[in-house]
């Protein structure tokens, strides 16, 4: 079994205990479950997350891709069910107590209606959020010799079980809207399983950029669980969007992008510096920003984090990652570092919502 599938599988597995947790939960305030046929239910729901990523192969595409939107949502179910799941244990803990044992149903009863009603609004929510990208503008102001431009800058798109050609065409739209000079997309273009995406040939969905200065991009871990760079790249190569894995390329207005190979799979791949250039560098992970402030870079670019995408996870990426989302200097150096436009499992945020990063660039170094 690959390690791919293996993962999904656990998954699977702890969301099918969680679940079967929530029905023990539910059925005290929805007595219709409250049988054989609701736990069993409830215990297959997560399957609905693990199929599309296991059997895709296997499974017509259409399948897939319902299966895969629609888990992506029972997997947040889960994960926020757990969270509601363990103040319903503390609360049943307390009844042992006899002076609480009389109150014992109607205070389960009470508490599942509520739960019921919290998780409703927290996946409506997140599932609204996901859906509606914003537009954050970020003006980058420097003395060195190169022309005005502006710079879409979007990273994490995840194209897969549960997003296809159609998202990334409304991506494109968008972007193309807002007339950059130049595109840049910072890697995990793919969720990993390359074979559901060219079965949609989802990747044709991220063609017809209208950039002057070009699209380029760089892989990310995802795009690495593919395992197969060579073909992805070829693809994006025919729609018009040039990787750079650990390259550097000179812009027609005269300013300088590095694309540095993933930290996952490349951690000691470096660059080098162009004084007197304007210098782009993109990279996934955001890990390499101080680097290229000491070597005099102007701009860094990375994705990766997705800004947590969902509370609590932001927490620990925050502890993981210092600087995990925003914009930041560092002496010369604007460090920008995105929430992603696409999302991991599902198209669901409550945190920083998935944006366009437009950077406008003139004048003297400044941010607003």
């Amino acid at each position: 079994m690959a390690p791919r599938d293996i993962f999904y599988s656990i998954l699977g597995l702890m969301g099918a205990l969680i679940s079967g947790g929530l029905w023990a939960l539910f059925s005290h305030g929805f007595r219709s479950i409250n049988n054989a046929g609701g736990l069993i239910v409830f215990l297959l729901l997560p399957l609905l997350f693990v199929i599309p990523h296991t059997l895709a192969r296997r499974l017509p595409l259409t399948l897939v891709k319902f299966l895969g939107r629609l888990g992506g949502y029972v997997f947040f179910y889960v994960y926020y069910g757990l969270l509601i799941l363990i103040p319903w244990i503390i609360l049943r803990i307390s009844f042992f107590f006899k002076a609480l044992a009389p109150y014992k149903e109607s205070a389960l009863s009470m508490y599942a209606g509520g739960a019921a009603f919290l998780l409703f609004l927290i996946l409506a929510r997140g599932i609204w959020d996901g859906h509606h990208p914003i537009v954050r503008r970020v003006k980058v102001e420097t003395e060195k010799s190169v022309n005005d431009f502006t710079i879409a800058f979007v990273s994490d798109i995840h194209l897969g079980p549960h997003i296809g050609k159609n998202f990334a065409r409304q991506m494109v739209r968008r972007i193309n809207h807002l007339k950059p000079d130049l595109v840049l997309i910072g890697g995990d273009i793919i969720d990993g399983d390359l074979n559901t995406v060219l079965r949609e040939k989802s990747l044709e969905g991220l063609a017809r950029f209208k950039a002057p200065l070009g699209t380029y991009a760089v892989f990310g871990n995802h795009d690495h669980y593919g395992q197969n760079l060579r073909l992805e790249g070829t693809i994006l190569k025919e729609e018009g969007i040039s990787i750079l894995h650990g390259e550097s390329e000179e812009l027609s207005n005269g300013a300088v992008l590095t694309g540095v190979m993933d930290y996952s799979y490349h951690p000691d791949d470096s660059f080098e510096s162009f004084p007197g250039k304007f210098h782009i560098v993109l990279e996934h992970e955001p890990v390499h920003m101080k680097d290229a402030a000491r070597k005099g870079a102007d701009l860094f670019l990375a994705g990766h984090t997705h800004g947590g995408q969902f509370w609590p996870n932001s927490h620990f990426v925050g502890k993981h990652f210092p600087f995990y989302f925003g914009t930041k200097k560092y002496g010369n150096l604007t460090a920008i570092v995105t929430s992603g436009y696409g999302a991991w499992g599902a198209c669901f945020r409550n945190g920083h919502k998935p944006e366009i990063v437009l950077i406008e660039v003139n004048g003297r170094m400044k941010i607003e």
